[in-house]
C-alpha cells in the first residue's frame, strides 16, 4: 500500500500548516465507509477527507466535490451533533504509524466544553474511523463497530473503552541506531529478499519505499539477505538517512509518478527514483493524494461498470451458442428427412401389398439403383394411404424446420458475431464516454433492461469522439473504439477518398487515413502505422502477423438495419503487420 507512516506524516505536516484552529462547519458521509468535514478558517474554506475503505483507506484535504446521499446515515448524524462548531486543536500520529488523531474541541449539550478525537486508522481491511472522549477515554461511535466475535484484541462500540490497534512490534525509524537496524534485521530469515525484510523491520515503510532505498544503494532489487555483508549494509544505511534526516525536520518532498498516459500510478512522500524516466510530479502531498486515489475510484467504478456489461454479453453469448447448437441438429439431414418423402412414395406405390394393422412392411425401392428392400415402420392402426399421408406430413414439417433452422442459424451467427465485437470494445473501453456509448447501444438493442422507469428524461447524446493519431509525413488517422464511433466515423468524419482499414475476421476498431491523395499515392509507412492501429484496436491485439484490409471509403457501406458498427466493402487490398503498443504510443505522444 503506497499510503505508509511517510506519508501520513507529511500528510499531517500540511494539515498542520493550514487546518489548526479551524472550525469544523458541517459533517457529511458520501459513502458508507468515508467521511467529509466542510472546514472555515477565517477566509478559508477547505474540506478534509477521512476514508476507511479496505483499499483506498487515507486521509487529505481534497479539492474536488464529492455527492452525499440524501439522508445522511446514523455515523454522520453523531459527528454532526458532537462536533460541528468545534475547532482543530491538534493533530496526533504516533511515530510512524498509520494513525492520526484530530483533537477536537467542541461543547456538549449544555454548553460545555469538551474534547473529542477524531482518529483514522489506515490499516487495509481494518481500517476505521473512530470518534473517542478524550477525557474518559470511551468510544462515542465508529464507521465499522464489531465486537470480540470478530477481534479478540479489542471491541469497537460505543461506550467501550477505545484500545488502539495492536502494535506491529517495528523498529522506530526516526530515531534507531545503526546496530539497531542490522540487529533487527539479522532475526529475519536469511533467505527473504532485504526489500522485504526493510518493509516488515522498519516502521513507516512501504514495500514501494524500501524498493526506492535498494534502488539508491546500486544494489540487485532481488539481492537476498544471506547474500549480504558489511558493505551492503552500510550502504543500506547510508541510503535511509537520506530519507530518516529530512523526515526528522518535516523536509518532505511529494513526488507523484504518472505512466506514459499521464495517469498516476505511484506517490510518496520522498523522490522515486526508482522510476527512472517515467514523470514525476512535484507538489503538495495532500493534492498528490487526492489525485491519485480519484483516479484508483474512477478506475473501480468503471471497471465495476465494464465487468457488469461484460458478464452481461457473455452470458448472451452462451445462451445464443446453446441455440446454435441446438439449431444444427436440423441441419445436415438432407438424407433422413428425403427417407420420409420416399417412404411416403413408396407406400403409395404399394398400397395393394399393404394391410391395415401392419407394423412394418419391406418394400422395393425404386428410387436406388442397386434395387435394395426399403424396411419402412407403419402404424398399425391406420391404412396405407393414411401411413403414407403421415410420412408426407412429417416429410413438410422436417422440410420448413430445416429452411428455417438454416434461416435462424444465419441469424445467430450474426447476433454472435456482433456480441463478440461487442466484447472486444469493452475490454479496449478506456473512458467513461466509451462504456456509456456501449451500455447505452445494448440497451437501444434490447439487451439490457430499462430501469429508469416509464419517466425517462432524454437526454442529448454527446458527439462521439473517435481517437486521432498524428501520423508520419502529416497524415492524420482517427480511431473508432465504440460501434458509435465507428458509425459516426464512416457516415459523417469521412470522406470518400479517405482510406479506410480493419483487422480482417475479427472485431476491431474502424480506421481512417485523412488523406486529399489517391490510394497508390499513399506512403506506405502511412499506410503501415495506420494498420498497426487498426491491430492494436481489435480482438487481434495478442496475435502476430495480423491481417488488415483497407480500401477507400467509397467502397464501404453500411447496409439498411444494419447493427451498429456493421459494414460491407469491396475493392480491398491486404496488408500484415504485428501489433506494436509502443509504437502506438509513439504515435499518440506524437499527437500531443
Amino acid at each position: 500500500m503506497p499510503f505508509d507512516g511517510f506519508v501520513l506524516a507529511a500528510v499531517r505536516h500540511e494539515l498542520e500548516d493550514n487546518i489548526i484552529g479551524s472550525r469544523i462547519d458541517r459533517v457529511y458521509q458520501p459513502t458508507h465507509d468515508s467521511i467529509a468535514l466542510n472546514l472555515r478558517q477565517a477566509k478559508d474554506r477547505m474540506r478534509l477527507l477521512l476514508c476507511a475503505h479496505p483499499s483506498f483507506a487515507r486521509i487529505h484535504l481534497f479539492k474536488q466535490p464529492k455527492e452525499n446521499p440524501v439522508s445522511p446515515p446514523s455515523f454522520c448524524m453523531v459527528l454532526r451533533k458532537h462536533l460541528e462548531g468545534g475547532r482543530i486543536k491538534k493533530i496526533i500520529q504516533p511515530g510512524l504509524e498509520r494513525i492520526i488523531s484530530l483533537e477536537i474541541e467542541a461543547q456538549n449539550e449544555i454548553g460545555q466544553a469538551v474534547t473529542k478525537h477524531l482518529i483514522c486508522e489506515i490499516m487495509g481491511k481494518h481500517s476505521n474511523i473512530i470518534l473517542v472522549e478524550v477525557q474518559s477515554r470511551k468510544i462515542t461511535d465508529a464507521i465499522k463497530k464489531y465486537s470480540h466475535v470478530l477481534s479478540r484484541h479489542r471491541e469497537v462500540l460505543p461506550g467501550r473503552i477505545y484500545i488502539p490497534p495492536p502494535t506491529q512490534e517495528k523498529l522506530d525509524t526516526l530515531h534507531m541506531t545503526e546496530k539497531d537496524l542490522f540487529k533487527s534485521l539479522l532475526k529475519r530469515p536469511l533467505d527473504d529478499l532485504l526489500v522485504k525484510c526493510l518493509q516488515s523491520c522498519l516502521e513507516g515503510f512501504s514495500t514501494t519505499l524500501a524498493n526506492e532505498i535498494i534502488y539508491r544503494t546500486g544494489l540487485p532489487a532481488e539481492l537476498a539477505l544471506n547474500e549480504c555483508g558489511e558493505y551492503e549494509l552500510n550502504k543500506i544505511w547510508a541510503a535511509l538517512q537520506e530519507i530518516i534526516i529530512p523526515a526528522r525536520q518535516n523536509s518532505f518532498q511529494p513526488t507523484l509518478v504518472l505512466n506514459r498516459q499521464g495517469k498516476p500510478i505511484e506517490f510518496s512522500a520522498f523522490d522515486l527514483t526508482c522510476f527512472g524516466n517515467q514523470l514525476r510530479k512535484k507538489g503538495s502531498m495532500n493534492d498528490h493524494v487526492e489525485q491519485f486515489y480519484n483516479h484508483q475510484e474512477e478506475d473501480l467504478r468503471r471497471e465495476k461498470e465494464r465487468s457488469f456489461l461484460l458478464k452481461t454479453v457473455l452470458k448472451l453469448s452462451g445462451n445464443l451458442s446453446k441455440k446454435l447448437e441446438f439449431q444444427r441438429k436440423y441441419l445436415g439431414q438432407e438424407e433422413k428427412i428425403e427417407q420420409l418423402r420416399i417412404s411416403g412414395e413408396l407406400i403409395m406405390a404399394n398400397i395393394h401389398q399393404i394391410s391395415r394393422g401392419s407394423v412394418e412392411v419391406s418394400l422395393d425401392n425404386f428410387y436406388d439403383i442397386a434395387g435394395s428392400k426399403a424396411d419402412i415402420d407403419l402404424t398399425p392402426e391406420l391404412g396405407p394411404v393414411e401411413n403414407a399421408q403421415a410420412y408426407f406430413k412429417k416429410y413438410a414439417k422436417a422440410k420448413r424446420a430445416s429452411k428455417t433452422a438454416a434461416r435462424i442459424e444465419e441469424q445467430t451467427l450474426k447476433e454472435l458475431n456482433y456480441l463478440a465485437g461487442i466484447e472486444t470494445n469493452l475490454n479496449m473501453a478506456t473512458s467513461d464516454q466509451e462504456i456509456s456509448e456501449i451500455k447505452d447501444e445494448l440497451n437501444r438493442q434490447g439487451y439490457l433492461k430499462d430501469t429508469s422507469g416509464p419517466r425517462r428524461v432524454k437526454t442529448a447524446q454527446k458527439t462521439p469522439q473517435p481517437l486521432a493519431f498524428k501520423l508520419s509525413e502529416g497524415f492524420t488517422a482517427l480511431v473508432g473504439k465504440t460501434n458509435r464511433q465507428n458509425d459516426y466515423l464512416i457516415t459523417h468524419m469521412a470522406k470518400d477518398n479517405d482510406i479506410w482499414l480493419h483487422v480482417k475476421d475479427y472485431p476491431g476498431a474502424h480506421v481512417i487515413i485523412r488523406t486529399e491523395k489517391s490510394l497508390s499515392e499513399t506512403p506506405a509507412g502511412v499506410l503501415l502505422e495506420a494498420a498497426c492501429l487498426a491491430a492494436y484496436f481489435s480482438k487481434a491485439r495478442q496475435s502476430k502477423n495480423v491481417a488488415i484490409d483497407y480500401t477507400l471509403r467509397k467502397y464501404v457501406h453500411k447496409p439498411p438495419g444494419a447493427k451498429p458498427g456493421f459494414v460491407t466493402y469491396t475493392s480491398q487490398r491486404t496488408i500484415n503487420v504485428n501489433p506494436d503498443e509502443d509504437a502506438v504510443f509513439k504515435l499518440a505522444e506524437n499527437k500531443k
